[in-house]
């Protein structure tokens, strides 16, 4: 290894390279992340539209279900969290029409959710923390240049 200014060899220096970051993320960025993921198909269910609100305990997404009888409403209810460097979700609850949907559709909801929001964190940055505030989600991590 060769050595820098400061005498330490490069790759000892690197570990300076790291540069944290912290994120703050509205409902409306998060809407719009959301938004890209649909309309989605599960079960033979269209939901679109998705409407994203954030408080200190969770995240919800609301959604319009267009069912074979009429229209009703799709809400998730989740928890994001950092998990191996990136923002994982928890999914407390999903529900259409009021009524509790299978595991199935929980993890592939969880999964969409992630994807959506992992859109708006750059791959350079290697998450520590996710902090839920009123109408925000702040993801704090490290940046690697």
């Amino acid at each position: 290894m060769r050595a820098v200014p400061c005498g330490l060899p490069v790759a000892e220096s690197d570990r300076f390279a790291e540069q944290r970051a912290a994120h703050a993320l509205g409902d409306a960025e998060l809407t719009k992340a959301a938004a890209s993921s649909f309309p989605q198909t599960v079960s033979g269910v269209t939901v679109r539209d998705p409407i994203v609100r954030t408080t200190t305990t969770n995240v919800r997404l609301t959604a319009s279900a267009r069912v074979f009888f009429g229209t009703t409403e799709f809400v998730l209810t989740g928890t994001p969290y950092a998990s191996a460097g990136r923002v994982a979700v928890r999914v407390d609850s999903v529900t259409l029409g009021g009524f509790g949907l299978p595991d199935s559709v929980r993890a592939s909801s969880a999964a969409a959710v992630e994807s959506a929001i992992g859109q708006l964190v750059p791959s350079t940055v290697t998450v520590q923390k996710v902090t839920l505030g009123e109408g925000t989600v702040t993801i704090e991590g490290v940046t690697q240049r």
